[in-house]
């Protein structure tokens, strides 16, 4: 079980990096949550709102999910990985950044 939540959490940062910078037009990402959850988090985590531990509790998540979803990419990427992962890592993603867009004050830094 600890070995699929390194992975799980590795495709969560792996893909970050990599859909964040520039995915297919073509083809719609299959973690276009986690690339949605990126960007509220980059917008998010210099608010001056926020205290100085919430900042880098965000910076941190943010660090975490790239390193995951770079170590995917550098995997073969979402089409190579388990589908159970796949859709851990989409599922994980969506909750998050459920959580931050319904955390008022973090939702008023994320626009």
């Amino acid at each position: 079980m600890l070995r699929r939540a390194a992975w799980a959490s590795a495709l969560i940062a792996a893909l970050a990096g990599s859909l964040v910078g520039g995915c297919s037009r073509s083809a719609p990402s299959p973690l276009a949550d986690c690339d949605a959850f990126i960007a509220a988090i980059d917008k998010t985590a210099t608010c001056p709102a926020l205290s100085s531990d919430a900042r880098a509790r965000l910076a941190t998540s943010a660090k975490t999910m790239r390193a995951s979803l770079h170590q995917l990419a550098q995997g073969g990427g979402p089409s190579t990985a388990p589908p159970e992962l796949v859709e851990l890592l989409r599922d994980s993603c969506r909750a998050q950044l459920y959580g931050l867009l319904n955390d008022p004050k973090l939702a008023a830094c994320a626009k």
